[in-house]
């Protein structure tokens, strides 16, 4: 999958005047709210799927009750359904992302 690297694309349209680019996003992301103030429905899903989008990779744990549909589901809406890598109970994989990436790194060596 094509990925972004100009850091003036234009990730979100947050205003008629206000923009987020790949440069601010690399600067750092803080979002805080108290508990039901949105975080994870409004500005995470905005982010989230900006970041999908223009090809950015990441790891993201889950412990919410329907974090992990959740993820799938915005994998899908952004079309990234073959990026994901899940790792759990379900999955019959004893295996950890970290000795994952281990594999698949020696994997593309030979």
């Amino acid at each position: 999958m094509p990925f972004v690297s100009n850091l003036d694309t234009l990730l979100l349209q947050l205003s008629a005047r206000d923009n987020f680019t790949l440069g601010h996003a690399c600067l750092g992301v803080n979002v805080f709210g108290g508990i039901g103030s949105g975080k994870t429905s409004g500005s995470g899903r905005s982010l989230s799927g900006a970041y999908l989008r223009a090809g950015f990779g990441g790891l993201v744990t889950a412990v919410k009750p329907g974090e992990v549909e959740r993820w799938l589901r915005y994998a899908h809406e952004h079309g990234r359904e073959k990026s994901i890598i899940l790792f759990d109970e379900n999955e019959g994989s004893t295996s950890s992302p970290t000795s994952w990436t281990a594999r698949a790194w020696t994997a593309s060596a030979r």
